[in-house]
């Protein structure tokens, strides 16, 4: 899955893209089952915090329309991408990282 997205947004005039997989029992979005069971799978969060502030225009002026096209157009390319790829060939999801101790 990695590949893949790496190849959906490599024509990408802004990315913003980090790649991450489960931690600690945890999957991001609903895509959880999917990776519980094995899976692989791409789960775009595009993850606009700035819409969540108590401001009077709600931060709009950072709101990136480009941005938000460029996104969707790359999950569109991850999905046929993934559409040309048999089933065999994409594999399984990755297990769960795990932390364990302290910090300090």
């Amino acid at each position: 899955m990695e590949a893949i997205w790496m190849k959906a947004v490599e024509d990408r005039n802004n990315t913003r893209t980090v790649i991450l997989r489960g931690h600690n029992n945890f999957q991001f979005g609903e895509s959880q089952p999917l990776f519980n069971a094995g899976i692989p799978m791409i789960g775009l969060i595009p993850i606009p915090d700035y819409l969540l502030v108590d401001s009077i225009d709600r931060e709009m002026d950072k709101f990136d329309v480009n941005l938000m096209h460029e996104q969707v157009g790359s999950l569109l390319k991850a999905l046929q991408l993934m559409d040309r790829i048999e089933t065999s060939e994409l594999g399984t999801a990755d297990k769960y990282s795990f932390f364990l101790g302290r910090t300090k």
